[in-house]
């Protein structure tokens, strides 16, 4: 066998013993897991980074994320000064369990540089009307396209027959032909209920669908009209009546950008202080962003008020709240849109603004670390259950997802490196002492494969025995006929009188 046939035949076992220890040390890691994080916990507390919250009442507070001497979560205000961060009515549960207020968000324009793939099944249909009480199952369909059109189907809960359809020109027995169905963008249907307007009404579906709840429970929390259903299409916003089979645009208007409902009056209806609870009836409303403005309506469509957005927030998303008739208090965001995330990071910036547009007050909030972004400890602690850079990298690379934390990503990329790094000095000491070809090769693939590089190394072969040379006195394996420090031929061995001479 060649030399490059024995280094080759080398490096495939050594794949394979990495690969097996990999699998071990997992194992062994996920038994103790535990332990690792109570160790990780206890070491590097999660108590180091603050959050931008908003009160009930509109109030602006920081969550120190610690709790004083009572366990109690510590906050400030931007003044700095402690404050209790009063508790505020959950409109969705019917309790008063919830510390913030409930903030809309609205979208800017879709990323155009977004890559679109045709939706799966699992993306295109929507169940809506799923309570138990509603008699009826009603299905939005879109057809996965970017330039996409959908319409609404419905079967009798208790029989299975067939109700109808629905499309842009109501009630219809037949399938609707393509102009008489929906014009929805693609992009809109990513996500749970895609161009619906909903809040909190996220239902579980035991077939895997997105699931909208628009049935009498609905109603009966006072948030939507009975059977009614809010779809957002690229000519404006409909309302539908599943129960009465009809579709009314209730703002005509291919301008609108983003929709969302909102409580109006929700910074004056909930409580103020710890321990007060709701009274009060919260309004809803559906708020509606162009370009320039935003234009809230009340749920069957008429027009409210129209509030003008400063230049500084006409280009990104935002989170709304309306304090009172002219003050509404905005929270810019950025909206992520990966192939494998799709999701908001919202700026520590404030801005009050009044109903012209104009900026009242602004505040950027100084805050710790990013919650989202661990620190070097923890990436220490990682490191060790991962000890492999080629790993990492390739996780980093497959799931774009892991980039939205890429600064912690590349430490921990960065200590499993310096792992590499001291395997593959150890293993280039070891080479030289065994005078072994390939080291630059076995050097790489240690420093690639970290740990799991070095035990595949260390044990894919059996190593000679290395003794003192007699003619220069260095320690050399003896696997050879000569020393390969001082290149002298080594004495033949004593005889012992056994061995046999052809």
């Amino acid at each position: 066998m060649t030399t490059r046939s024995m280094q080759l035949h080398g490096l495939a076992i050594a794949c394979i013993l990495a690969v097996g220890f990999s699998v071990v040390w997992f194992f062994v890691v996920s038994m103790i897991g535990d332990h690792i994080s109570n160790i990780s916990d206890e070491w590097f507390p999660h108590d180091n980074f603050e959050t931008l919250e908003i009160a009930c009442d509109g109030t602006p507070v920081i969550n120190e994320n610690s709790t004083d001497e009572q366990g109690k979560t510590v906050y400030r205000g931007l003044d700095g000064r402690r404050v209790r961060f009063p508790r505020s009515f959950n409109a969705y549960q019917g309790s008063d369990d919830l510390r913030q207020a409930p903030i809309s968000g609205l979208a800017s324009q879709f990323q155009p540089t977004t890559d679109f793939r045709e939706l799966g099944w699992n993306q295109r249909l929507i169940r809506l009307c799923a309570p138990n009480d509603c008699p009826m199952n009603w299905f939005f369909i879109h057809d996965g396209k970017l330039e996409g059109h959908g319409y609404l189907v419905g079967y009798d809960r208790r029989t299975g027959r067939k109700i109808g359809y629905i499309g842009r020109n109501g009630a219809s027995d037949e399938l609707p032909a393509l102009e008489d169905q929906f014009s929805i963008d693609g992009r809109r249907i990513n996500g749970a209920f895609g161009p619906f307007l909903a809040r909190g009404y996220n239902v579980e579906d035991v077939e895997g669908l997105n699931t909208l709840e628009i049935g009498p429970s609905a109603v009966m929390r006072g948030i939507f009209l009975p059977y009614a259903v809010y779809l957002f299409a690229d000519d404006g916003l409909v309302q539908i009546n599943v129960k009465e089979r009809t579709a009314t645009y209730i703002r005509k208007d291919a301008g609108i950008i983003a929709a969302t409902t909102a409580f109006t009056n929700a910074t004056t209806h909930m409580p103020s202080v710890a321990g007060e609870r709701f009274s009060g009836n919260l309004d809803q409303s559906i708020l509606l962003r162009m370009s320039d403005r935003i234009d809230t309506l009340d749920m069957m469509g008429k027009q409210r008020q129209t509030w003008r957005l400063p230049k500084e927030l006409r280009d990104c998303g935002i989170e709304w709240l309306q304090l009172s008739s002219d003050r509404a208090l905005i929270r810019p965001c950025r909206y992520m849109d990966t192939e494998h995330n799709h999701g908001i990071k919202c700026d520590n910036e404030l801005y009050w603004i009044d109903q012209a547009g104009k900026i009242v007050r602004h505040e950027k909030v100084g805050l710790k670390d990013d919650p989202h972004k661990t620190g070097v400890g923890e990436k220490i602690i990682t490191s060790m259950i991962v000890p492999c850079p080629a790993v990492i990298a390739l996780l980093v690379w497959w799931d774009s997802s892991l980039r939205a934390d890429i600064d912690a990503y590349y430490l921990l990329l960065g200590i499993c490196g310096f792992y590499g790094v001291v395997f593959a000095i150890l293993c280039w000491r070891r080479h030289r002492k065994f005078g072994q070809p390939w080291t630059a090769a076995w050097m790489l693939f240690v420093l690639l494969f970290g740990l799991p590089g070095y035990v595949g190394y260390r044990f894919h072969r059996r190593w000679p025995a290395r003794l003192p040379c007699p003619h220069c006195g260095r320690r050399a394996p003896r696997d050879r006929t000569m020393c390969f420090h001082c290149g002298q031929d080594f004495p033949a061995p004593a005889a012992k009188g056994t061995e046999i001479f052809a």
